[in-house]
């Protein structure tokens, strides 16, 4: 995966999923999927061990974007297990929602438009200097996009602890590299793709 400005984000090792074929770990993560889904509602499933090498910024995941533009009444959901006990390592979640990153950016242009305020701090709590800034109509500086929107929640890295969101939620990881005691954090993320809709 690479950024806008070319920086590495991320590698990626997809995990396969077959009907006659199951490894140990599409197992697992089929059993746990099976637990949380109606599986006769389910459309597709995705899975990757990733290791990330920077942060990423605020976005939505696109996994099933065509099939959902297509059948609205269609879902995606997105699980992240943490490899590693770093309490450093996060996850923010927000509340807002968008289609698609196309969407969500889209949206920037005309947030102060929609008379854009600083409705938190989180930003001052927590590690967000990597979140792209906005401008609001009452301030004459900019300000981060997170300290904007509602939040739903953060998760904190531990070692097999798992967080469940949709997917079309705008979410961040923390700005973990400005520490310099990590060179990447590594994760489990799953996708699901399912005609249930479900509130987590």
């Amino acid at each position: 995966m690479i950024q806008d400005d070319g920086l590495l984000i991320d590698h990626r090792l997809l995990i396969h999923f077959t009907p006659h074929f199951t490894t140990q770990l599409s197992g697992i993560i089929d059993r746990t999927i099976d637990q949380t889904f109606d599986t006769d509602k389910i459309v597709s499933r995705w899975a990757a061990i990733q290791r990330q090498t920077n942060p990423h910024g605020a976005h939505v995941d696109d996994f099933g974007l065509e099939q959902q533009q297509a059948d609205p009444t269609l879902r995606m959901y997105t699980y992240i297990v943490a490899l590693d006990t770093v309490p450093e390592f996060k996850v923010i979640v927000w509340k807002e929602r968008a289609a698609s990153n196309d969407e969500m950016i889209s949206m920037l242009p005309a947030l102060p438009s929609r008379k854009v305020r600083r409705t938190s701090d989180l930003s001052d709590r927590e590690d967000l200097e990597h979140v792209c800034k906005v401008r609001p109509d009452d301030l004459p500086y900019d300000i981060s996009l997170g300290d904007t929107l509602a939040l739903d929640g953060i998760f904190q890295y531990r070692s097999g602890w798992a967080c469940l969101f949709d997917g079309k939620q705008i979410h961040t990881t923390s700005n973990w590299r400005k520490y310099g005691q990590h060179t990447h954090r590594d994760l489990l993320q799953i996708h699901v793709l399912t005609h249930e809709q479900r509130d987590f």
